[in-house]
């Protein structure tokens, strides 16, 4: 195991318990030197939720079926990273509580998003615009609370959601498409 993994498993295990977790509680957990954590640019705490955002992201193997509109791209995705953020929910649930009280964990987490969010709209070939990431974000954060509230076992609650949400920017994003090319 690479230390990332090392040290991102390390973080979802403590985050289990509260966040933010020291560095040095961190590096015990990864069985990790202070100097390795140093030389991975892990100065911070906030250093560290990049790197569990990142890592979740290049955990996507989903394969985009050629044909398929963006929108159910989109959804194959996020609901692998919903499966694959699954068994860290009380981790989620404390970083999420920790970003609601403390500006700068939030500011680092949306940061880290919107990069996430940006690699999935690449990866399902969507319009580069500005505006896309953002939108995408927002129904990543609306679906994120149905999903850590989801006690069914297939996530039947959280598709709903995320389909419901998708369905609601799709609109939206379709406006915004309108508006661009007949130049209003």
């Amino acid at each position: 195991m690479r230390n990332s993994e090392k040290l991102v498993a390390a973080a979802f295990q403590l985050a289990r318990q509260a966040w933010p977790v020291p560095l040095s509680a961190l590096a015990k957990k990864a069985k990790l030197s202070p100097r390795a954590l140093s030389a991975m640019g892990m100065a911070t705490h906030h250093d560290v939720l990049n790197l569990m955002v990142a890592h979740t992201t290049g955990q996507i193997t989903h394969k985009p079926v050629d044909g398929a509109c963006v929108r159910d791209k989109l959804f194959e995705l996020l609901m692998q990273r919903m499966d694959l953020l699954s068994p860290h929910r009380p981790a989620l649930n404390n970083i999420i509580n920790s970003a609601a009280r403390h500006a700068p964990t939030a500011l680092h987490l949306a940061r880290a998003q919107r990069a996430a969010c940006q690699a999935m709209l690449k990866h399902v070939g969507a319009d580069p615009s500005p505006l896309l990431p953002m939108g995408l974000m927002a129904v990543y954060a609306c679906t994120l609370q149905s999903f850590l509230a989801d006690t069914t076992p297939d996530l039947s609650r959280t598709m709903a959601a995320l389909d419901r949400h998708l369905g609601r920017a799709e609109k939206i994003w379709g406006v915004l498409r309108c508006e661009n090319t007949t130049g209003k």
